[in-house]
Formats: C-alpha cells, sequence, structure tokens
C-alpha cells in the first residue's frame, strides 16, 4: 500500500471550492469494470443453497445497487443531487453488502468505477475514502484514478501523484490480473480517459504517458492508442516538432502489425493506420492559429514523401479542422475528395464516417442559418415600412439533403451493392448512441435552414426506419428551434405596431404574428406592449408543448380550419412502455425521462407539419417583400394544402431516400 494512499491522504469530504473547478464533459467514457443491471430477487435465506446460488444472488444483489444508484444520479432533480452522497453510504451501510469480505470489496470497487463514469468525482473520493478506512486494499487501477481526482481538485502535488503513478506502472505488466497489483494497458488507456475528463493540463498527461512506457520491460512497444494521445498532448502543450519526432520513432513499430514473420502482407497495406498519429495532430491544432495551416502542410508533405497511404481518419482530423474554422469550401472539397476515394477503391473502410456528418451538420448550423432584420429603411419613421431579409455576405450553400443522402449510404447502406442493400460490415454501422446524436444535430441543421420538408423526412426516417428513441435532447432541438423563429415574429410583430400606429390599431399586423398565433394556439394581445417579455422562453415551450398535445383536426385545437396539415404514424413500442411527452424541465434538460416511458413522436411531428404548413402557405417573408403587412394566408381549404404538404414531403423523400433504402432501413433498427 501506498504511503501517500493512506486515509490522511484524503480529508473528510473533498473541498467542494476545489471539485467546483473539475469540468464536466459532455460525453462520459466507457468503464468496461462497471457492471450490468441484473434480473432477478437475491435469496435471502441462509445455509438452504449452494455457494454458486449465493454467489449468483449477491452478484444480483450489486447490480440492484448499481442500479438504485444510477437511477438516483440520472432521475432526481437538480436540487436534491446534493444528497447523493448520503443515499450511498446509506446503500453501503445494509446488512447484505456486510456479509463477505471480497464481496464488500467487490462493492467498493463498482461504485467507484460507476461514479466515475457519471462524472461525480466527488461521491467517488467519499466511497473511495470509506474502502480505505474499512482496511480494504483498492486495486491498483482505482489508485490512479483517485490520484488524478486528487490531483484535478489540488489535494495532490504534481511531483507527489507521478511518483505515486511510477510505482503504479512498476509493479504491472502485460497480464489479465488486476487483482495482484499488475496495471495493464488497458487500465491506462482507461486512466487516461479519466485525466482528459478532468481537463488536466496536457503537460502532466505528457509527464504520465512518458513515465508509463518507461516502466515497462526493455522492447516494449506502445500500441497506437497511447501514440496518438501522446502526439495529441504534445501538440496542444505547444510542443509541435516534439509531436513529430514522436511519431517518426513509433511510427511503422506498433504492436498493432502482425506478429506472424511468414505472413505475405501488401506494400502499400504493410502499416496500416500509419496517418492516424498525423490525424491525431492536426486533431489537436488550435483552430484560428495561422501557425496551423504551416504545419498542415508540414504533415501533407511528410506523407507524400514517405509514400504513406492515406487512410480515413486523415480526412476526418481535415474535415473538422475546416469545419471548425468555418471555411465551407475547402470542407466541401475535402468531403467530395473523401468520397471519390471510397468509390474508386471500394474499401468499405475509407469513406466518411460519424464524425465526418457531425461536423457537416455543425457547419450547415452557422451556414444555413437565416435572420430577418430590420433594415435602414423601417429605422427612419417617414421611409417605406418595409421589413427584408438580412444583407449578410452571402455564404456558400451546403446540400443538406444530399448530404443525409449520403450519409444513409456511407453509413447504413454499401454503397458497392446499392441493389442489394446490403448493412456495411467492419464496426461502421451506428449504434443507437451515435444515431440519437445524428437525428438530434441534423434536425438543428435543417431548422435552422427552414426546411422543415427535410426536417420531417429526417426525423421519419430516424424514427420509424431506424428505429430511433426521442430524447428529451431531440425535443430541446426541435422547441428551441420553433421558439427562435416565434421569437423573431414578436419582434418584428413589436417594431410593426411601435412604428405604424395605424396598422397596429387596425390589426394590420396579424401577417408578423401568424407564425406565434398558430404555433402556439393562442391569440396574442395587440397594443403596445413588449410581447418578449410577456411570453418569456418557458412560457413559449409550455404553450408549445400543451399545443402538440392534440391533433390538428380535435375540437379543442384552436387552429382556424383554414391550414391543413398531412396525417402521420407512430412507431410501434413496447407495450411495457408509456410514451408521454416531455415537461418544461425535460426540455431544459434540468430533469430526465423517468424510468419506463418513453417520449411520443408524435408530438415532434406536430411542431414540424405545422411549421411546414405555416412555412409554406402563411410566409410571412413573401409579405415583407411585397411591402404588405396584411395576412398572407391564401383561401384555400384544408384538403387542399393537405394534398400539397403531402405531395412535397414525398417529392423530398425521394430526393433524400436511395432507391429502395427504406427496405434496408427497417431491416437493420438501431434503437432496438
Amino acid at each position: 500500500m501506498l504511503k501517500c494512499f493512506s486515509p490522511s491522504f484524503l480529508p473528510r469530504y473533498y473541498s467542494t471550492k476545489a471539485l467546483r473547478g473539475i469540468r464536466k464533459k459532455s460525453r462520459p467514457f466507457v468503464d468496461p469494470k462497471m457492471a450490468e443491471d441484473g434480473n432477478g430477487k437475491p435469496d435471502t435465506s441462509e445455509g438452504l443453497c449452494s455457494d454458486e446460488e449465493k454467489s449468483k444472488d449477491t452478484g444480483i444483489a450489486i447490480n440492484t445497487l448499481l442500479s438504485s444508484i444510477t437511477k438516483f444520479i440520472l432521475n432526481t432533480p437538480t436540487r436534491r443531487q446534493s444528497s447523493a452522497e448520503h443515499f450511498i453510504h446509506y446503500r453501503l451501510s445494509e446488512d447484505r453488502f456486510k456479509k463477505a469480505t471480497i464481496t464488500r470489496q467487490d462493492v467498493f470497487e463498482k461504485i467507484i468505477s460507476l461514479l466515475i463514469h457519471h462524472r461525480r468525482f466527488r461521491e467517488a473520493t467519499s466511497v473511495y475514502r470509506r474502502m480505505l478506512k474499512e482496511d480494504f486494499c483498492a486495486s491498483s487501477t482505482t489508485d490512479a484514478q483517485m490520484l488524478a481526482i486528487g490531483l484535478a481538485s489540488g489535494v495532490v502535488r504534481p511531483e507527489q501523484a507521478l511518483e505515486g503513478l511510477g510505482r503504479i506502472f512498476q509493479g504491472g505488466s502485460l497480464r489479465k490480473e488486476p487483482r495482484e497489483g499488475k496495471f495493464l494497458e488497458d487500465d491506462f488507456i482507461r486512466l487516461l480517459g479519466v485525466w482528459k475528463a478532468l481537463d488536466l493540463p496536457p503537460q502532466s498527461m505528457v509527464h504520465v504517458i512518458r513515465k508509463f512506457i518507461s516502466c515497462q520491460k526493455e522492447g516494449y512497444v506502445p500500441s497506437r492508442v497511447i501514440v496518438n494521445l501522446l502526439v495529441g498532448m504534445l501538440v496542444r502543450d505547444g510542443s509541435v516538432d516534439e509531436a513529430f519526432r514522436v511519431i517518426d520513432t513509433y511510427n511503422g513499430q506498433t504492436d498493432d502489425e502482425p506478429e506472424e514473420p511468414n505472413v505475405v502482407v501488401d506494400e502499400v497495406d504493410s502499416n496500416p493506420g500509419a496517418t492516424q498519429p498525423y490525424a491525431a495532430l492536426i486533431s489537436s491544432l488550435p483552430t484560428f492559429d495561422p501557425l496551423s495551416q504551416k504545419t498542415i502542410d508540414r504533415v501533407l508533405t511528410e506523407i507524400r514523401s514517405n509514400e504513406i497511404q492515406i487512410d480515413s481518419s486523415l480526412f476526418t482530423a481535415l474535415i473538422s479542422h475546416y469545419a471548425r474554422k468555418r471555411d465551407i469550401q475547402k470542407t466541401l472539397s475535402l468531403y467530395d475528395a473523401l468520397k471519390k476515394a471510397r468509390e474508386d477503391t471500394g474499401i468499405a473502410e475509407l469513406g466518411p464516417d460519424i464524425v465526418v456528418y457531425r461536423r457537416l451538420w455543425g457547419l450547415t448550423k452557422w451556414a444555413n442559418r437565416r435572420k430577418l432584420v430590420l433594415p435602414l429603411s423601417l429605422r427612419n419613421r417617414h421611409s417605406r415600412s418595409q421589413l427584408a431579409p438580412s444583407s449578410e455576405t452571402p455564404r456558400p450553400p451546403i446540400p443538406l439533403r444530399l448530404i443525409f443522402r449520403d450519409m444513409l449510404q456511407y453509413l447504413y447502406i454499401d454503397i458497392n451493392h446499392i441493389g442489394s442493400m446490403e448493412k456495411i460490415t467492419g464496426g461502421r454501422y451506428p449504434g443507437p448512441d451515435d444515431a440519437q446524436s445524428l437525428l438530434n444535430t441534423g434536425l438543428r441543421s435543417f431548422l435552422t435552414s427552414y426546411d422543415y420538408e427535410g426536417a420531417i423526412v429526417l426525423f421519419e426516417t430516424f424514427t420509424e426506419q431506424l428505429g430511433v428513441h426521442v430524447s428529451g435532447r431531440t425535443y430541446a432541438v426541435v422547441v428551441w428551434e420553433l421558439v427562435k423563429r416565434i421569437e423573431e415574429d414578436l419582434a418584428l410583430r413589436n417594431i410593426v405596431d411601435l412604428r405604424i400606429p395605424s396598422r397596429a390599431s387596425a390589426g394590420g399586423s396579424d401577417a408578423v404574428s401568424v407564425w406565434a398565433d398558430h404555433l402556439l394556439g393562442v391569440k396574442l394581445p395587440r397594443g403596445k406592449v413588449s410581447l418578449r417579455e410577456q411570453y418569456h422562453n418557458d412560457r413559449l415551450v409550455e404553450l408549445l408543448l400543451n399545443r402538440s398535445r392534440s391533433p390538428p383536426n380535435d375540437p379543442s385545437s384552436s387552429d382556424t380550419g383554414s391550414l391543413g396539415y398531412r396525417r402521420f404514424s407512430s412507431p410501434v413500442r413496447s407495450r411495457k412502455m408509456r410514451e408521454a411527452v416531455p415537461t418544461v424541465a425535460i426540455v431544459h434538460g434540468t430533469k430526465a425521462v423517468p424510468s419506463g416511458v418513453v417520449l411520443s413522436t408524435k408530438p415532434l411531428l406536430r411542431m414540424l407539419n405545422r411549421a411546414l404548413t405555416l412555412h409554406k402557405f402563411a410566409d410571412i417573408t413573401e409579405s415583407y417583400s411585397q411591402c404588405n403587412i396584411a395576412p398572407s394566408i391564401p383561401f384555400l381549404s384544408s384538403d387542399t394544402i393537405l394534398k400539397k404538404t403531402t405531395a412535397m414531403i414525398e417529392d423530398v423523400r425521394k430526393e433524400m431516400i436511395p432507391p429502395n433504402g427504406v427496405v434496408l432501413l427497417k431491416k437493420g433498427k438501431v434503437g432496438t
């Protein structure tokens, strides 16, 4: 046991002020040690069952404990999260977790791992301290992770942490027996994940990686993951030349190469993944630093001079870099080059991946947003009352529908077998979490572009064909984009009422407020009232959610009757799950969706269908361009509008989904 791991190593409770400086990341790292939930109930009878049955029941009890802690962390409101530590220690004090010594130690280890996974570092420290107080010896992995947490909170000095980690590394070897004090390379990679989550300085991670490499046996070659992390941290620390030297040292001799000496490998593929360290270097460059472009040119020069085969990792790094710079032209050029390389070579691994499409969706959120502003002519009371689109510098348009079609082809459909619709192999098929992320980012891109037909097709494809469940984040994306649209209308309407009193008294600003009136289902008041103060964000969200609970043809709905809406069906859900509409707290992200409840897709589709109908048949921008503030809703029947919107969506569906694509998507649902 290390001296620094005595109970006095940590105070009774970590300083809240010190822990407050630890910045939480949005995406938690996955800890393989974290146990899965079990089924069944523990057998409390003693002396009547075998050792194997007792062990099984003990495992079920531990999984039940972990499940209850997870539910408390995820479902408890924010105001009660401070009581998580008390809840965990209360459960640890139960008699069934004190019977067997080895079980007790496992309980501590699993709880600490679970808390670190959820970024609950203060609670993890408290459980770790109790574990030491009860004279249990923590594993080397847990000790190393707690050293990192202590360093981040300021309890441990950098030299102290490095010395302790060095002792842990020296006692390890490449064996799969972590309980005997061995520290494996996989444990070290997991430790680096905690290190990055704690947002520790890059220089400290460089020291830790070098310490781990120096503590290994002679002839040890680090894996490509460790080399890539070392290169990235060196670049972030400002040591670009040192990063190139590390690549020259380890590139071509990592432990990922085949060990059989008689294996004949093609010359081009003799060092697969050789561009990954270069990709890690580019990904770590400062986005807006003028020297970054020179470094990228140096990377490309070295790759050409060394005749290294370029793979998708380098394309992904370059696309991400230029997308962060908002260089639309270079980003799209690299994307087209990556697609061409995929089609020319026919290699499934050489093609756009999930990261590429996340970057493209994020870029479109900025590039395709359109805003209506008050022109200079309207600011003069004696000028014409005209509202026109903003005269910004035109940006190159990003083809959202084509990008979505490509995404289906490269991520869900094998482009070489488009006729038979075979699924891509090699682990590139997105899982539920990846599909959820693509759904949310794609929806935001289409909504910021006011492409409501594309948003509906994307939403229905993910939820109905791919079986992706709707989350609170999905609701937040749709609701907040529509709220922004409503706020623009409220601001414009307030300007019209103030600048043109005659039109306000005559009710002539109806065209400006048509979005707010029909989407919210309320008749907004007239007069010189600050509508943005009266209808704040929470009020708008509440009105939108209440409005979406009833279909447009419901008598309780306040539709005017002149607008038609397309009918739709909801994907089949499990009978054990209850569909519901989220609350304002769930949309804000301050409360999680309760267990046993799945958010319904119908309210979101109602919002999108109403937005589409208003955008096409009550487009206020058309009124502004014609200097006409009168209502612009045409006198069309509900059936006529319904037929027109349905036809528009079907045309867009043919444009966005490959031929026979629905057949494949129904076969390979990712949300089930």
